[in-house]
């Protein structure tokens, strides 16, 4: 199965197509999983090969959702290595999983004078993806990775600024990159700015509330 840029279809296609066709969802996990044992990786962006284009390792989501759903028609086992894999080695070519992985689990975020474009969206983007992998190693019974990924997933919360009220890309040293402008389109961020990312957080929308005042303060 190819032909699939993942960035684009894992938030609502393939969720979507776990409900209306499981059967053929289950064709395609397989086939991804069938990469990765042949190739070592699952494929971020398969066009037939795998690409090395936009950001993340969305197969990860896609098999946690399949699995939340109630999908077992993919042996879980292949599906936690694959996904560990993701999670836990970096990928500096870029052609499959995470690149910049290894200053995402040091600083707890992408720093933007290491990755020059989309370091922020990268850091949402890779704690989203840790709490899916958090999910299919809870399923396969690995309590301590499950544990790491789970305190990770809060990596987004490094991003925070409390004096401008949005999440923004930060530099190597801990200080803020400047100047900032939440309207400013790229960057730091993918097809996006300040605004739009906001709200990129799936995975934990309470905790986000949390951090904009609270329920209080959202119904305000």
């Amino acid at each position: 199965f190819t032909d699939s840029g993942l960035w684009d279809t894992y938030r609502a296609a393939f969720p979507f197509l776990v409900l209306a066709n499981p059967k053929r969802s289950a064709d395609i996990l397989e086939g991804w999983l069938n990469a990765y044992r042949e190739g070592g990786r699952l494929p971020n962006w398969p066009s037939p090969g795998n690409r090395p284009c936009m950001i993340g390792s969305h197969a990860d989501s896609i098999f946690a959702d399949a699995w939340a759903k109630g999908l077992r028609a993919f042996d879980l086992q292949d599906a936690w290595a694959a996904t560990r894999r993701n999670a836990y080695e970096n990928d500096p070519g870029g052609w499959a999983g995470r690149d910049h992985l290894d200053e995402f689990i040091r600083l707890g975020y992408v720093p933007t004078d290491q990755r020059k474009d989309a370091a922020a969206s990268c850091t949402l983007e890779y704690a989203y993806g840790d709490w899916c992998v958090a999910r299919l190693a809870q399923a396969a019974g690995k309590v301590k990775e499950y544990n790491e990924l789970m305190a990770r997933a809060k990596n987004y919360r490094n991003l925070w600024d409390p004096q401008t009220g949005f999440l923004r890309g930060k530099l190597s040293d801990g200080s803020w990159k400047e100047p900032f402008d939440p309207l400013a389109w790229g960057g730091e961020w993918v097809e996006g700015n300040a605004w739009q990312w906001l709200w990129s957080v799936q995975h934990d929308p309470y905790g986000l509330m949390d951090l904009l005042g609270g329920r209080e303060a959202m119904a305000s």
